[in-house]
């Protein structure tokens, strides 16, 4: 693991003890009415192939920042997720679609620096970014309310300011 990743990582458990100590182990569940109504941040008919609002069903329930994550993908009617050398990011159908903002917000931070992941035959992703967010676009949508969007292609013309 390199530092950057490892940085990251020891940020991301300092969170999970922030909000350990804030909701004081009752953290907000599906019955939680957000302060902002959010739609799915794509168009056209995809996937959820990870993700869920049990335990049962979530990919990442121990990891409370983590906890309603979804990964989405688009499939054939085939059921496949790719068409050609299923090796390159480009072959898969949700490769470089559009980013939609979940809700109305400012662009608080943008991530580009990730390469793409090398995939191998084994769907054994490498990734060798040094961001553990891979490339990510942060919204801010009402004060203290961020989501992060991970995500391939950014619009170029994105103000961030």
């Amino acid at each position: 693991m390199n530092r950057a990743v490892l940085i990251q990582s020891l940020k991301q458990m300092w969170g999970i003890i922030l909000l350990e100590y804030r909701y004081h182990g009752n953290l907000p569940d599906i019955e939680h009415c957000p302060a902002v109504q959010y739609s799915l941040p794509f168009e056209g008919e995809w996937v959820v192939i990870n993700g869920g609002v049990t335990k049962e069903t979530s990919h990442s329930w121990e990891i409370p920042t983590q906890r309603y994550a979804y990964d989405f993908l688009i499939l054939d009617e085939k059921g496949s997720s790719f068409k050609g050398e299923e090796t390159t990011p480009e072959s898969f159908y949700c490769y470089g679609k559009d980013i939609l903002s979940p809700a109305e917000g400012v662009i608080a931070e943008v991530g580009t620096e990730c390469p793409d992941s090398k995939i191998t035959k084994e769907r054994k992703a490498s990734c060798s970014g040094r961001d553990i967010r891979g490339n990510y676009i942060l919204i801010q949508h009402a004060e203290k309310v961020f989501r992060y969007s991970q995500a391939k292609a950014f619009i170029p013309h994105l103000d961030c300011q």
